[in-house]
């Protein structure tokens, strides 16, 4: 097959074309903030946890591998994808309560963990739909319960 020269412009147009889709594939790539890339939050800390699960941010639902959750020390980033990451802090006064949903059929259940805050920058509906929803219980409660230095004793005051 040769290229013939009446066939020269329909070649080219096929071939910047082309390039041009790759460039707004590579721009989107580099600028969408994409759930496996660490937030610049997590830059410098150890994760203690880590999982994939579904969410509900605000009026926004994202199945189960979208969205992830990592635990550290003292906050939790959520970082779902195509989205604005969210951190907690311990400081932020953060409830983890679990709730079973139950599904059409009888039987059907589901249990999601709701996070309770009053954070501007977060969306206030915050529910996270775990695979394990154990272990993100405790991960979640571990990183935004007080530390154990600002628990209050049961006791005379």
């Amino acid at each position: 097959m040769t290229l013939e020269p009446e066939d020269i412009p329909a070649f080219l147009l096929v071939l910047a074309s082309t390039l041009a889709a790759l460039l707004i594939l590579g721009f989107v790539a580099l600028r969408v903030p994409w759930p496996f890339r660490p937030t610049a939050v997590e830059v410098g800390h150890a994760p203690l946890y880590t999982a994939r699960v579904g969410a509900v941010l605000g009026s926004t639902f994202l199945s189960a591998p979208f969205v992830r959750v990592t635990t550290y020390d003292d906050f939790v980033v959520i970082a779902p994808i195509l989205l604005r990451p969210h951190v907690l802090r311990r400081a932020d006064g953060v409830r983890v309560v679990r709730e079973e949903l139950r599904g059409a059929l009888p039987g059907l259940r589901q249990s999601t963990l709701v996070l309770r805050h009053a954070v501007p920058r977060v969306p206030e509906h915050l529910r996270l739909i775990p695979r394990v929803p154990d272990a993100l219980e405790a991960a979640l409660t571990r990183s935004l319960s007080p530390a154990p230095a600002e628990r209050r004793l049961p006791g005379p005051s």
